[in-house]
């Protein structure tokens, strides 16, 4: 293997990535236009830098969107292993893959994922004569906001994908494996008193009956089962030391946490960020805030009331929006006729818009000088 490239380098990408240096293998490439902190990994700006071409193999851990953007610039000189198995519900895109893979002698991997078993589908779809599948998830896991256990999907997978193409890879893969993307019926649930992902499937045929029950919790991978949190919130005049974690940090995390904690005591927080405080200030800190929240607020939003669009589900996160600002962010968007909540994510305050109008919030955003 001449290298491993990487599309998306969330935390499956960072555990993989990881995983591959460790068996002593060359991460060739990171293309993640998000990616804020690559350290040492070699992050480029685009699939055309020539460091692209090093990967025998490129690992897709982004979303169906960027998949079928980058597809063709990747399968010209690289096998592709894709974890967003949702950009196949698209016909088009997946008679397109396919053509080309073979055309170019290219291999297209789909990882079982979550589904043990999945194999077992495989061999047996010539046989199957019907296939479904139901998730239950909580309602924030499918950027939703719902107080009661609801079926928020139930239908053809085909249909789950569009409407929830982050969430429904399992159903995906299930479709991909079996009887195919039509004949495959999905079942969603969000259900707030759950905090694991639970998958059933059950496929019927001649001769056969097969029933799994996967039932997994997200421990924020790697990075969060070991470590100390995102450390401590530091503001001027705090008298308190508050260390802040996220809902995905385990055991392990919580205890680094309290360590921190305790070395920050010793070491006197306060009267490092006293001093470092008033250092910041003098050097016009206070001017620099100010300048910047006059310029966000000739964006905000009018002081006329503005109504919300009609909802839809929001797994699109937009981040980097201070707590404060987050309303007049909102109501940004809603003057721009797009539906979007606020929200807290494991680092911070976000907005949640769709992933058809992630790219135009995005991009008004940063008009309105809410991001970066």
């Amino acid at each position: 293997m001449s290298g491993v490239g990487f599309l998306g380098m969330g935390k499956i990408g960072r555990a993989l990535a990881a995983e591959v240096t460790r068996l002593g293998h060359e991460v060739a490439f990171v293309y993640d236009p998000f990616l804020k902190e690559p350290g040492e990994l070699p992050q480029v700006t685009s699939l055309d830098d020539p460091r692209c071409a090093k990967a025998s193999l490129v690992v897709e851990c982004a979303t169906a969107d960027a998949l079928k953007q980058g597809f063709d610039q990747i399968i010209a000189h690289s096998n592709l292993l894709v974890f967003s198995l949702t950009a196949f519900s698209d016909a088009d895109f997946a008679v397109h893959a396919k053509a080309e893979a073979q055309r170019l002698g290219r291999h297209i991997y789909f990882p079982h994922g979550a589904i043990l078993g999945l194999d077992g589908i495989w061999d047996g779809r010539e046989l199957l004569t019907s296939v479904s599948i139901e998730t239950t998830k909580s309602p924030a896991s499918l950027g939703l906001s719902l107080t009661e256990k609801t079926v928020v999907f139930e239908g053809p997978t085909r249909a789950a994908c569009a409407a929830f193409p982050r969430n429904v890879n399992v159903h995906a893969a299930v479709a991909l494996a079996g009887i195919g993307f039509d004949k495959t019926q999905s079942r969603i649930v969000a259900d707030p008193s759950v905090h694991t992902n639970t998958h059933r499937i059950q496929a019927e045929g001649e001769g056969i009956h097969i029933e799994l029950l996967i039932s997994s919790f997200t421990t924020g991978g790697s990075f969060e089962a070991m470590g100390y949190g995102y450390g401590p919130g530091i503001g001027e005049g705090y008298d308190r030391l508050v260390m802040i974690v996220s809902r995905a940090s385990g055991a392990p995390v919580i205890a680094g946490a309290i360590k921190y904690a305790a070395q920050l005591v010793r070491g006197n927080i306060f009267k490092v960020a006293e001093e470092e405080f008033a250092a910041a200030n003098k050097a016009g800190l206070k001017k620099l805030l100010e300048e910047r929240k006059a310029a966000a607020n000739k964006q905000a939003a009018p002081a006329e009331e503005v109504v919300a669009p009609p909802k839809e589900v929001v797994p699109g996160a937009i981040a980097g929006i201070e707590i404060m600002d987050l309303e007049d962010a909102v109501n940004v968007l809603w003057k721009n006729k797009i539906y979007a909540e606020s929200g807290m994510g494991c680092t911070g305050p976000v907005v949640l818009v769709s992933d058809a109008n992630l790219e135009k919030s995005i991009a008004l955003l940063k008009e309105a000088g809410y991001v970066q």
